[in-house]
């Protein structure tokens, strides 16, 4: 905890596809069901896998294929937070698609969204 003390907890892992920018990345989240209120921190790992260029002078950020900055928003600053085009959570159950390619999923959650009617009880 960050008071120092050790405590042991169970996490969930969620594997998501993250659109920023119009750019789709697969990524792993960590999550602490009994902390609901926690937020969602996408650290180091996310920003080398999306190529991202942190200027944290000028508040900025880019991709490092790409030229245009884009505001770096410090969360100071968000109060209730941000809003977001879309949240999806992902209907598969545990270890059910994990080698899928972001693709494939999207096709998968498709297929399952189109037939929602036939899973309901």
């Amino acid at each position: 905890m960050a008071d120092g003390n050790p405590i042991e907890v169970m996490m969930k892992i969620f594997k998501v596809e993250i659109v920023l920018k119009g750019c789709r990345f697969l990524t792993t989240l960590w999550s602490v069901p009994e902390h609901c209120n926690s937020k969602t921190l996408l650290g180091i790992d996310f920003i080398k896998q999306t190529g991202m260029i942190l200027d944290l002078t000028e508040m900025k950020w880019r991709f490092r294929d790409v030229p245009s900055w884009f505001p770096l928003i410090d969360e100071s600053t968000m109060g209730g937070g941000l809003p977001v085009d879309a949240v999806e959570m992902e209907p598969l159950r545990e270890n059910e698609g994990t080698e899928l390619s972001a693709d494939e999923k999207h096709k998968v959650f498709e297929l399952l969204a189109s037939n929602k009617g036939v899973f309901k009880s």
